[in-house]
């Protein structure tokens, strides 16, 4: 069965190769606007033949990998803070999370929070229930013994 389409239709008339190309602007994700080639006569299937296309998008792989390398040094600061923290002595806490502290959060969520833990993360390191933390957090007092516990598992002294 011969399926016959609107660009096989404009290619068999004989028409320029300017009028089998259809301009679509791609959508990106900073303020240029890239227009893109797509043959129409190759079944739907565009070319990617424009080497300013190319090179533009090259150019946004490239930026795009150096943003993840960058973030990938972060985590990689943040992973080593946290391993540099469980040995036997502990770093300071950062003025950030102390000022949190001193505007009125409570202690222990704003640490944990900080330790990127959850409730239930902290409670299977401390043996503490984690409904029991979240009551903790709401401002329920709380012992010697469960301080002693949340301090050893949020490695602080």
């Amino acid at each position: 069965m011969l399926s016959l389409s609107p660009a096989s239709l404009i290619a068999g008339r004989g028409r320029c190769l300017a009028e089998r190309h259809k301009t679509v602007t791609s959508p990106t994700p900073n303020r240029f606007r890239t227009p893109l080639m797509l043959e129409t006569g190759n079944r739907g299937r565009g070319s990617m033949g424009d080497p300013k296309l190319i090179y533009s998008l090259e150019i946004r792989v490239m930026d795009l990998e150096k943003k993840i390398n960058a973030l990938e040094k972060q985590v990689e600061g943040i992973l080593a803070g946290r391993k540099s923290q469980t040995g036997s002595s502990f770093a300071p806490l950062p003025a950030a999370l102390l000022k949190r502290i001193s505007d009125g959060e409570n202690p222990v969520r704003a640490v944990r929070q900080f330790r990127l833990m959850t409730q239930r993360e902290l409670g299977e390191r401390s043996g503490i229930r984690p409904n029991h933390i979240s009551a903790i957090e709401r401002g329920m007092s709380y012992g010697l013994k469960t301080a002693k516990r949340l301090a050893g598992a949020l490695e602080v002294q």
